[in-house]
């Protein structure tokens, strides 16, 4: 069941950017125009909602996963909504989701486990050197990167408030 899963997350949406270019309905994988971004986000998105129903069928898999694909699966959402005005860094989108996460993960663990904070500092050295890449190849303004990040960071806490139950 899991690499169903991954597949309808990864796969699946690879194939369908694939066959779009062969298409020509997008002009490179990477993504680069605003406007060819919007059928890629679609997509991506049924994929996504298709993983979470999956995901959240599983009785035996922690709230902490689903609330991760269903966050994902709204900021994607969220960066399909932002892309129609601005373009958004959706490296920015999911290194924000990372962050929130890390920290929800971190916050669940047991107070008294200072070990489980380390990793807090390093998420967000990462989602810095992301956005820090994507500025100097010049693919984005400061902003999208700041939107990205913030949606990516709010979508989990959405997820988490419609998925937690205690």
């Amino acid at each position: 069941m899991t690499q169903n899963i991954l597949s309808w997350m990864t796969f699946f949406p690879l194939i369908g950017i694939a066959l779009m270019r062969g298409l020509n309905m997008i002009s490179s994988i990477r993504l680069e125009n605003r406007e060819e971004r919007t059928a890629p986000y679609i997509v991506v998105g049924l994929c996504y909602i298709i993983a979470f129903v999956q995901v959240n069928n599983i009785q035996s898999l922690p709230v902490h996963v689903k609330i991760y694909v269903l966050g994902s699966t709204i900021a994607l959402f969220g960066a399909f909504v932002m892309n129609l005005v601005t373009k958004v860094s959706a490296h920015a989108v999911g290194m924000g989701g990372m962050i929130a996460m890390v920290l929800m993960s971190v916050l669940s663990v047991s107070v008294n486990d200072e070990r489980s904070l380390h990793i807090v500092p390093i998420a967000i050295l990462v989602a810095g050197l992301v956005g820090t890449s994507r500025r100097l190849l010049g693919a984005h303004a400061p902003n999208d990167l700041y939107g990205g990040y913030f949606i990516g960071f709010f979508s989990q806490f959405v997820a988490l408030r419609f998925l937690y139950n205690g």
